[in-house]
């Protein structure tokens, strides 16, 4: 079989995996209205645990774990977004590694917005004008930091 033979397949397989993702992200808008419904929130850190465990254990290679992780964490962002779009506040500047953490976790097409200080972060989470903040874990090692910045710690990661 020559590479003309294995590219066709491959071409197969992509619009197969197309298909079934389409087919997910169907069901990850039903999980959206019925957690809309019911009051829940869109983001579900320990079902994708679960989900990433179970996939762990299911593979075989050659895939690694860490690319089938990357490639999940994109499709549970996306899905994430179908489901109810989500406004992020993030520590720095836009290109920063919050921002990158921040668009990594919660996908290019979520609401990010940039906050000048790290207490501001956990304020548009407590006053509820976004979803989720994303902050720099070295920078609130300090406990005047933590005590001062994080009265809604549940919401922010």
């Amino acid at each position: 079989m020559g590479i003309d033979d294995i590219r066709r397949e491959i071409d197969e397989l992509d619009a197969a995996i197309l298909d079934l993702l389409n087919k997910r992200a169907s069901k990850a808008i039903e999980i959206g209205r019925l957690k809309r419904e019911g009051e829940r929130e869109a983001f579900d850190p320990a079902r994708e645990r679960w989900i990433l465990d179970r996939l762990d254990a299911l593979n075989s290679g050659p895939l690694p774990r860490v690319s089938v992780h990357e490639i999940y964490g994109a499709l549970f962002a996306a899905n994430r977004l179908l489901e109810r779009e989500l406004a992020i506040a993030y520590y720095g500047p836009a290109g920063s590694f919050t921002h990158i953490a921040a668009r990594k976790k919660f996908g290019a097409g979520a609401d990010l917005r940039a906050c000048d200080g790290i207490a501001e972060v956990f304020l548009a989470v407590e006053k509820k004008d976004v979803d989720f903040g994303v902050v720099p874990i070295e920078n609130t090692t300090a406990e005047w930091c933590l005590s001062r910045s994080m009265p809604s710690p549940s919401r922010s990661c």
